[in-house]
């Protein structure tokens, strides 16, 4: 994600990590950020679902002992 935030365009809001994190969702089966705030799917991002699952697998911090 970071690849993409740094590219800027539509995905310049999410440089703030409170905005990411918080306008977070799941729309159409995939990761998407909700950029109005009023959960329209035509004012949202989101990323492909194959290139989530081209992703590489990383650890959940979370679940680390």
């Amino acid at each position: 994600m970071s690849a993409m935030i740094e590219k800027g365009g539509v995905f310049e809001p999410l440089r703030d990590e409170t905005f990411f994190r918080e306008r977070l969702t799941v729309l159409n089966d995939t990761v998407a950020w909700d950029i109005s705030g009023n959960m329209d799917p035509t004012e949202c991002i989101d990323i492909d679902p194959f290139t989530i699952a081209e992703s590489p697998v990383v650890a959940d911090p979370l679940m680390i002992a």
